[in-house]
């Protein structure tokens, strides 16, 4: 651990414990992002100063109501059910499949990021006001990684390497200089750029923030095209493209079912399985688009291999299938059959609360920041297929999972009270209603 990184652990701690339940986001997402690498080693255990700062958080939050409602906004919910049995799961299968001590110790320390991380982010994010601030916050952070990627591009120096230790020099591959910025990985970069996309041009539209949001759009721009990788371009077209269905949201059904029929034409019209149209996507050349394609069909001919806790044998199915730049390979991979239908029940799970929640709203806010959450999740959907999450980026989005409970209750809430006022405005009041208390409590429950 450099000086600098111990002298941002420290302050992020103290800030973690002292400063008010809707401010501990900031020093807690600054820390993840943007100091990378710093960590101590303890008896093989390797303590990030991102897990001491989430721990720290974790002791002050998750052992004390933050409020009468309890921890976490709207209970614990079916999402919240998913989420702890899939990474539950997740570890308890790379144990079984290893049986050795370090792999125990690895788990841990996915459950302490995974766990910690997403529950701490649901005691954090209460309202709608939460989920504004954290996208300042991520402006923030675009805004510095973007600025370092653009000295990376042309100085061929990572700003965060030389700092913090690490790699210094950028990749290049036929001649596109890759820009990583605190990232391990530059697609990594690129997609943590892109699905940020639909995140600002929902706060531009609460018209709060539209100067912020604006800014923090051009880094994302920055940081996708500068990391040169076309998963973080699909990314945010995928977040883009959501977007801009807004006017059809009535129709989610029938659109769904035409992408189910495209995709089945496309498994009828080719000659060689449907996923090889990844071997097609090529935004800035040189992509390795057949390699993931590939990647997905030895995954389904070694079924046999990993269905029962994932397998370790990956790099012998051929050709750089070492390299696990797929998301649902990854569960499947890791984890086996089950992992991977665990993380499929939980993406579902999120999409339906989203959409049951907009279809239930009687606030068009509202019914956009449920349609924007939705299209994040698009463009995190997207980047599946170029990449598995690791490094900062999976707090990205633990994050997005954590914000769909809170905008679901909060459009709940809002429809309890258009249906308290609806019900009061109806009451056959006199003249001189003013003398005459209303016993509010007791009308809401008759309505119940």
């Amino acid at each position: 651990m450099t000086p600098i990184g111990l002298a941002a652990l420290l302050a992020s701690s103290v800030l973690v414990l002292v400063l008010p339940r809707k401010w501990v986001i900031v020093p807690l997402l600054l820390v993840s992002f943007l100091v990378p690498g710093q960590q101590f080693v303890v008896g093989g255990v390797h303590f990030y100063a991102g897990r001491i700062v989430f721990l720290l958080g974790c002791i002050r939050f998750l052992f004390k109501s933050a409020s009468t409602n309890g921890p976490l906004v709207g209970g614990f919910t079916d999402i919240d059910k998913i989420f702890l049995i899939w990474a539950v799961w997740r570890a308890t299968a790379c144990v079984l499949l290893y049986r050795e001590g370090s792999a125990v110790v690895s788990q841990l320390g996915f459950l302490w990021d995974a766990l910690g991380g997403y529950f701490l982010f649901r005691c954090l994010i209460r309202n709608v006001e939460d989920i504004r601030r954290m996208a300042k916050v991520f402006v923030l952070i675009a805004v510095i990684v973007g600025s370092c990627m653009i000295y990376e591009h042309y100085k061929l120096t990572n700003l965060f390497g030389l700092i913090l230790g690490g790699k210094v020099v950028p990749d290049i591959r036929l001649g596109k200089i890759r820009c990583r910025g605190p990232f391990e990985q530059e697609i990594i970069a690129s997609v943590f750029g892109g699905t940020l996309v639909p995140f600002f041009m929902w706060l531009w539209s609460t018209s709060k923030a539209r100067i912020a949001a604006v800014i923090g759009l051009v880094a994302c721009v920055i940081i996708t095209f500068y990391a040169s990788s076309s998963t973080g371009i699909a990314a945010a077209a995928a977040g883009i493209g959501t977007l801009s269905l807004w006017p059809l949201r009535k129709h989610v059904r029938k659109m769904l079912l035409g992408l189910v029929a495209l995709v089945l034409v496309l498994a009828l019209v080719m000659k060689a399985p449907v996923w090889f149209v990844l071997a097609r996507v090529d935004f800035v050349g040189g992509s390795t688009g057949w390699d993931r394609a590939n990647l997905i069909d030895q995954t389904v001919r070694h079924f046999s291999s990993w269905w029962l806790v994932g397998t370790g044998d990956n790099d012998t199915w051929g050709f750089y299938t070492w390299d696990l730049c797929n998301q649902f390979v990854a569960e499947a991979v890791q984890g086996g059959l089950a992992t991977l239908i665990l993380f499929c029940v939980l993406l579902t799970k999120c999409f339906r609360r989203l959409g049951t929640a907009r279809k239930a709203s009687t606030n068009k806010d509202q019914q956009w920041l449920l349609w924007s959450i939705g299209c994040i999740m698009c463009a995190h959907f997207a980047g599946f297929f170029g990449i598995s999450y690791f490094d900062q980026i999976r707090n990205w989005w633990y994050l997005t999972l954590a914000m769909i409970p809170v905008a679901a209750m909060a459009t709940q809430v809002s429809r309890a009270k258009h249906q308290r006022a609806v019900l009061v405005s109806d009451l056959p009041f006199p003249s001189n209603y003013e003398e005459f208390p209303i016993a509010e409590p007791a009308v809401w429950r008759s309505t119940s």
